[in-house]
């Protein structure tokens, strides 16, 4: 019995010491999780202010504008594919139970060219960022950071940030039937969605 524990922790001590980086890297991804993950928020977002869309619409995009926003926003200002500038905004209020098709039909959206006179306030960044923390001893691990920025255009403040983590420990043809090696954090969508909800009562009023 004893020559069998023996065995058994040699094994444990040589499977925790071969992945060593791996457990190190996961203590790693999960501080990050902990301290930097999830959503930030510096200064309160206006209701009713223009936001920049920062891509070009295609057609399709253009029809489809309002899935990119929330109602709070006074209107979205966008170029198309020809360099035209546009303002969408919604032209009558909303029904309860509101769905995007509703949203997104003639009768609610208005799609004009823009009022250059009015300026928009507020434009959403993606930042993605590859990393190592530690290259002294994670050689087959990769880290990742995306960050989404809510910026207030008069006073090139980051107002508010949502910041997502990715790790792999290695890759899957490493591993027994190519089994996942990644992991990201926070996990869903409803996080995110509480997020932009939260932009317009969190944070220290203008």
């Amino acid at each position: 019995m004893k020559k069998l524990l023996i065995a058994i922790a040699i094994l444990l001590g040589g499977y925790h010491l071969y992945n060593a980086d791996a457990l190190y890297g996961q203590y790693l991804f999960s501080q990050m999780c902990k301290n930097e993950g999830g959503a930030r928020f510096y200064k309160r977002v206006e209701k009713g202010q223009g936001w920049l869309e920062d891509v070009v619409l295609t057609a399709y995009g253009m029809k489809h504008l309002e899935l990119s926003r929330d109602v709070n926003r006074g209107f979205v200002r966008f170029s198309d594919e020809s360099g035209k500038q546009y303002d969408a905004r919604l032209k009558l209020p909303l029904p309860s139970a509101t769905t995007w098709d509703v949203i997104n039909s003639p009768e609610y959206t208005l799609i004009v060219p823009a009022n250059l006179a009015i300026p928009v306030r507020y434009v959403k960044r993606s930042i993605h960022t590859d990393f190592n923390p530690d290259s002294r001893f994670l050689k087959k691990q990769t880290f990742y950071r995306d960050q989404r920025q809510i910026i207030d255009i008069q006073s090139n403040e980051v107002v508010a940030t949502y910041t997502t983590f990715g790790y792999q420990w290695t890759t899957p043809d490493r591993v027994i039937l190519n089994a996942p090696t990644a992991v990201t954090c926070p996990i869903g969508t409803e996080d995110y969605e509480k997020y932009i909800s939260d932009i317009y009562e969190k944070g220290e009023p203008k």
